[in-house]
């Protein structure tokens, strides 16, 4: 699979079709994706911007005392280990 944000993608069409013909498959949010990984931490079901959605979801992570220095980087390789070890992806699959 490769996920990634429709906004602001000049190219989403392609995007689809190249991953389709390296044999992946495609999947994109029409927000920020970011509101995935928040929703292992929180219920969140208002309109907010991209940026609170980061902001809420530094928050959130640095609740936990390994991570109270947490910032967040786009394109994080180590996003989805962080989410397995402090997140809670039943809880994020509920309120998605």
């Amino acid at each position: 699979w490769v996920v990634f944000d429709k906004d602001d993608f000049n190219d989403f069409n392609e995007a689809i079709s190249l991953a389709e013909r390296k044999g992946y498959k495609a999947g994109w949010t029409n927000e920020a994706f970011e509101l995935w990984y928040l929703l292992h931490f929180t219920f969140l079901d208002a309109a907010v911007s991209s940026a609170d959605y980061i902001a809420k979801l530094e928050t959130e992570i640095r609740r936990n005392e390994d991570y109270q220095d947490y910032k967040y980087h786009q394109n994080d390789k180590g996003i989805y280990a962080l989410l397995q070890k402090i997140g809670n992806e039943a809880l994020a699959k509920k309120a998605s």
